[in-house]
């Protein structure tokens, strides 16, 4: 006899409820684990393009390999943990936050954000429950670079870039003001693709792995073609999925 889905909606919620508690823990070791990793003795100092920044966001990447999720990076680093719904096809739900910190910031600020989703994806994950459609947990770099970089930008690199909306110039005219160096230097030194040509540029995978979660896609956005397997992933990848990654391969 089939299950009425009014008596089913509370047993489900009971069971998510049960899996969300139990996933507290995982929760607890990221922010635990990366605090550790990213401290400077009195805060967190997770500078954009850092190799503490990279640091979280590997971490953050392995617990989701952990979770079964399929992961995207695009060329600003950007990094998407992707639990795959009932209907790929369907728009879906973006959700987290920055990755980086202000100097000597919080250890939650930005990335509770990150860290909740992750959480959340792994009590679906314990209770069975398989969304409706894809939920993409994100963890955006650079958001904070207006701590940490002077001259002329707008700040919020990663999400800018992630929208497609980032002015080139800008790699040039954010100045870091600890270094000396420009944006783009730092972006370099951390592996992303900071070539001016093609689609790597701008975000322009980022704004077609976007508009396939959101079905809005920009009218000037760069056709979707081919593009080669990300090297620095530890887990599956989801293959259909434009991306720029390494740059070394498609940066060029």
């Amino acid at each position: 006899m089939p299950t009425d889905p009014a008596s089913a909606l509370p047993q489900a919620a009971t069971r998510f409820a049960d899996a969300t508690h139990a996933a507290m823990p995982v929760a607890r070791e990221l922010f635990e684990t990366i605090g550790a990793a990213t401290g400077d003795g009195v805060g967190m100092a997770r500078e954009p393009y850092s190799e503490n920044e990279q640091k979280a966001s590997d971490l953050l990447e392995a617990r989701a390999c952990d979770l079964g999720l399929e992961i995207l990076k695009d060329a600003f680093g950007n990094l998407y943990m992707t639990l795959p719904g009932a209907d790929r096809s369907a728009p879906g739900w973006i959700t987290g936050s920055h990755i980086d910190s202000v100097p000597s910031g919080g250890n939650f600020d930005g990335l509770a954000g990150v860290v909740a989703g992750l959480a959340a994806v792994a009590a679906l994950r314990a209770a069975g429950i398989v969304p409706a459609t894809d939920i993409t947990v994100m963890g955006v770099r650079a958001e904070e670079a207006s701590a940490w970089y002077a001259g002329a930008h707008g700040g919020h690199i990663g999400s800018r870039s992630a929208l497609g909306i980032l002015p080139p110039a800008e790699l040039d005219s954010a100045i870091n003001t600890r270094s000396g160096r420009p944006l783009r230097a730092h972006m370099a030194d951390a592996g992303c693709c900071t070539s001016n040509r093609g689609r790597c540029w701008s975000g322009s995978a980022c704004r077609w792995a976007w508009s396939r979660r959101s079905a809005v896609r920009p009218a000037h956005a760069a056709a979707a073609a081919p593009a080669p397997t990300p090297t620095r992933a530890r887990c599956p990848m989801n293959t259909a999925a434009m991306r720029c990654w390494p740059p070394s391969s498609s940066c060029t």
